[in-house]
């Protein structure tokens, strides 16, 4: 297999579009929409509790719009952000490199070499796990990126294909 990363191409263009770039699976999505509603459970159940305490000493209305906003601000994030990010966010793992991009208006990408990567982290925790998912973190000596939610198979491949390139870099 021809590494996309050195071949011909340049790795900043790749986009949608492109036969080189992967997509999240959609596993991804159901996960990213189960934690936006869950969020939304924990502010509504925080704005009923602050009702039931203040309730006597602010007009309900204003609880009444601070729970409007919470659900009309979820809905948009269920119906549109989640779905806008999983269909814009593409990527590449290679042995020679990291590619991570997202956005249309606003294109956020990342290219990150192999050798710049000082240890890879799977991070899974119990709403991920549930769904089969893992986030691969990646530490360079700047910052750490995250790829992923993964399908769990994947991340591990993912993973080893980094680590194999530290190994061939050595010998």
């Amino acid at each position: 297999m021809q590494d996309p990363l050195r071949g011909s191409r340049d790795p900043a263009f790749l986009d949608a579009a492109s036969p080189d770039s992967l997509s999240l699976p959609h596993a991804t999505l159901v996960y990213w929409r189960v934690q936006a509603a869950l969020v939304w459970l924990v502010l509504s159940v925080a704005l009923a509790v602050a009702w039931a305490v203040f309730g006597r000493h602010i007009s309900s209305c204003w609880f009444g719009a601070g729970l409007a906003l919470v659900a009309g601000s979820t809905l948009w994030d269920l119906l549109a952000v989640t779905r806008w990010r999983f269909n814009t966010t593409r990527y590449v793992v290679s042995t020679s490199g990291v590619f991570m991009s997202t956005g249309k208006l606003i294109r956020r990408s990342l290219t990150l070499a192999t050798g710049k990567v000082l240890h890879v982290r799977l991070v899974q925790g119990p709403l991920m796990r549930s769904f089969g998912l893992a986030e691969l973190q990646l530490a360079s000596i700047i910052d750490t990126h995250s790829l992923g939610p993964l399908l769990m198979p994947t991340a591990v491949e993912h993973r080893a294909t980094i680590l194999r390139s530290h190994e061939d870099n050595v010998t």
